[in-house]
C-alpha cells in the first residue's frame, strides 16, 4: 500500500497504479486520497479523467464529488485549479450540488489572482446549464464575463466570448467593453 500511495505521486509509476486500480473491484482507503491528489495534479485535462474516473467507480461519484469540491474551496492555488480541471469528470450529484460547483466557480474568478485557478474557473463555467441557474448566479456569471472581456489573458478573454455567445438569452444584459 505505502508504495502504491507514493507512486501516484511518480509521474511515470502513477500510471501503472491507476490501471492497476481500474481493475479492482474495490479501493483501499489508504489510496483514495493519493488518487485524488494524482488527479489535483495532472496538468492535462484530459489525463486527470483516469485518476477521477478510478475513484468514483471505487467509493462513489458524492464521495469523489465532495472532496474535490473541498479543494476547490480550501487548497492552494494548484489544489484548486486541479480540483476544477477534476471536477469536469465527476458530475454534481444533484441540482443542489451543481449550483454549488457553480457558486464556487464564479467565487474563485472573482476572488482569487492566480492565472491558472482563473483559466480553470472560467473553463468551467463555459459547461454551466445557465438556463437552470438562479437569477442572482446568473447576475454574478455576467459580472464575471464583463471583467473576463476586459482581462489581459487571451485565453480567458476568448472563453468569456465564448460563453457570451452560448449564454446570450439566459444571462443579463452585458456591456461588452471595447
Amino acid at each position: 500500500m505505502k508504495w502504491l500511495s507514493h507512486a501516484l505521486y511518480d509521474g511515470q509509476k502513477k500510471w501503472f497504479v491507476v490501471r492497476l486500480v481500474r481493475m479492482t473491484e474495490s479501493l483501499p482507503p489508504a489510496l483514495l486520497e493519493p488518487l485524488l491528489c494524482a488527479a489535483l495534479f495532472e496538468q492535462d485535462a484530459n489525463r486527470n479523467r483516469h485518476f477521477v474516473e478510478a475513484a468514483v467507480r471505487a467509493v462513489g461519484n458524492a464521495s469523489v464529488f465532495e472532496r474535490l469540491l473541498g479543494y476547490m474551496r480550501q487548497g492552494d492555488d494548484t489544489e484548486k485549479a486541479g480540483a476544477m480541471r477534476a471536477l469536469y469528470w465527476c458530475a454534481p450529484p444533484d441540482a443542489a450540488a451543481g449550483r454549488e460547483v457553480a457558486r464556487g466557480l464564479l467565487e474563485a474568478f472573482l476572488r482569487e489572482t492566480d492565472l491558472d485557478v482563473r483559466r480553470s474557473a472560467i473553463s468551467n463555467l463555459a459547461g454551466i446549464a445557465w438556463s437552470t441557474m438562479d437569477p442572482g448566479l446568473q447576475s454574478q456569471m455576467a459580472e464575471v464575463l464583463k471583467l473576463a472581456a476586459s482581462h489581459p489573458d487571451v485565453y480567458i478573454r476568448h472563453r468569456a466570448d465564448f460563453i457570451r455567445s452560448e449564454a446570450k438569452a439566459v444571462l443579463p444584459a452585458m456591456d461588452r467593453p471595447r
